[in-house]
C-alpha cells in the first residue's frame, strides 16, 4: 500500500512529463509551481522530501511554507530537515518570534564593518584646550542584522536570501494594496444553479439487513445476508 506522499510524488512527476516537453538535457520548458502551505501539517513524507532534489528536473518547483524550522526538525529528523533546506533555491524570512532562528539568520548574515569615533578631550574647559581634543576612528565588527533586530522586524518588510547572493531586505507586496495587483481582481464567475429533483421513498427501495451469525443457519454461515424489503 502506498504512502500519501508516494501517490502525490509519482502523480507530480507523471502529469509533468505528460504536459511539459522534456528536451535533450531534460530540462522542462514549462514550469509548474507547486504550493504546500502549512508544510508540517502535512504529516511527515519522506518521499516528497527526497524527491525536492530531482523535481525540478521534471520542471516542478516546491514552495514549502513552515512557521519555523524546528517544525521540520521535529518530523523529519535532524538529517533529512538538513537535507530539505540544502535544497532551497530562495528563502524568504518573515518576523519571527523564535530565538534561536534570529540568533541562526544574524550568524547567516554575515558581519559588516562599521567606524567608531573616539572623542578625547579635556575634563574641565575643553573648549578652552583645542589643542588637546582629538577624534580618532576605529574600524569594527558588527552583524548586519542583530538578532533582537530580526525580532522587531516590521510586517511590511522581509529578508531574501538565496546561494550566491548578498542576503536582502526588501519590503514585501501586499496584493490588497498593491495596485498591480488590485487591478486584477475581478468577481468569482457566476455558478448556475443546478436543480436535482429527488423522488420520494415508495418503500419498493430493497436494502440490506445485517443479521447475526447465531441467528444463521449451518448453511448460510459464510454467505451473504438475505435482502428484505425496507
Amino acid at each position: 500500500m502506498l504512502s500519501l506522499s508516494h501517490r502525490l510524488c509519482g502523480l507530480l512527476q507523471q502529469d509533468s512529463a505528460r504536459a511539459h516537453h522534456i528536451n535533450a538535457v531534460g530540462l522542462a520548458q514549462c514550469v509548474a509551481d507547486v504550493l504546500l502551505d502549512e508544510f508540517a501539517r502535512l504529516r511527515k513524507m519522506e518521499t516528497l522530501a527526497e524527491s525536492l532534489q530531482f523535481l525540478a528536473g521534471y520542471g516542478i518547483r516546491v514552495c514549502v511554507v513552515v512557521q519555523n524550522k524546528a517544525q521540520i526538525r521535529n518530523i523529519y529528523g535532524s538529517n533529512l530537515a538538513i537535507d530539505i533546506f540544502d535544497n532551497v533555491g530562495c528563502e524568504i524570512i518573515f518576523g519571527t518570534g523564535d530565538i534561536e532562528l534570529a540568533q541562526e539568520l544574524e550568524k547567516r548574515l554575515g558581519d559588516d564593518t562599521v567606524l567608531f569615533d573616539t572623542e578625547n578631550k579635556p575634563r574641565w574647559m575643553p573648549s578652552l584646550h583645542l589643542s588637546r581634543q582629538t577624534v580618532s576612528s576605529h574600524p569594527h565588527k558588527r552583524p548586519l542584522m542583530l538578532d533582537q533586530e530580526i525580532l522587531r522586524l516590521p510586517r511590511d518588510r522581509q529578508i531574501i536570501l538565496r546561494p550566491g547572493m548578498l542576503p536582502m531586505l526588501t519590503e514585501r507586496i501586499c496584493w490588497y494594496e498593491d495596485p498591480h495587483y488590485l487591478a486584477l481582481a475581478c468577481p468569482p464567475p457566476i455558478v448556475p444553479k443546478l436543480k436535482v429533483d429527488v423522488p420520494l421513498d415508495d418503500g419498493s427501495i430493497v436494502i440490506p439487513q445485517r443479521r447475526d451469525s447465531r441467528e444463521l443457519g449451518p448453511d448460510e454461515v459464510g454467505h451473504r445476508p438475505r435482502w428484505i424489503n425496507a
